[in-house]
């Protein structure tokens, strides 16, 4: 087991807000419920951005979202997701596909771009900037600390 405290949590998201400001233009955040949540709150109070929820099922073949696509409040057109780990990229995948589908059923022209604190399973990806084809389109794939270690990661609130 690979244990990320709160202490090394909340100083890798502080020290990630430097990079986020200087390489990634967005207008509204998509957080992954559960482990996106602190990150997405915190991006959202410190960088002044709306944020929404993306919730995914333990299969990863569902979402919901709190955005409201019929209405697109504030038209963005620069999305970023968060989540707090990429481990496999099936979580990005299946919200990147559902995106996808939502933007050409609404007529929307979005870029999307994804980011994580951790990335513990795509070597391919470079830290500053990584890009990978997730399907329809190419999208940006950002993320602040390489784990490179096979171990599970686990998390202070997973704790409780």
């Amino acid at each position: 087991m690979y244990y990320i405290s709160q202490r090394q949590f909340f100083n890798d998201l502080e020290n990630s807000l430097t990079f986020i400001k200087k390489n990634i233009e967005f207008d509204l955040l998509f957080c992954v419920m559960k482990g996106g949540l602190i990150i997405g709150q915190y991006l959202a109070y410190k960088l002044n951005k709306p944020l929404f929820i993306i919730e995914c099922n333990k299969d990863l073949t569902f979402i919901k979202t709190t955005f409201n696509f019929e209405k697109n409040e504030g038209k963005p057109q620069r999305i970023l997701v968060v989540d707090e780990i990429l481990d496999t990229g099936k979580t990005f995948g299946i919200i990147d596909k559902e995106l996808c589908i939502k933007c050409e059923e609404y007529n929307l022209d979005w870029k999307i771009d994804y980011w994580c604190l951790y990335n513990r399973q795509l070597p391919l990806i470079k830290r500053d900037i990584g890009y990978h084809d997730m399907g329809k389109r190419k999208h940006y794939i950002y993320y602040y600390k390489e784990i490179k270690s096979k171990q599970w990661l686990t998390f202070f609130w997973d704790k409780f």
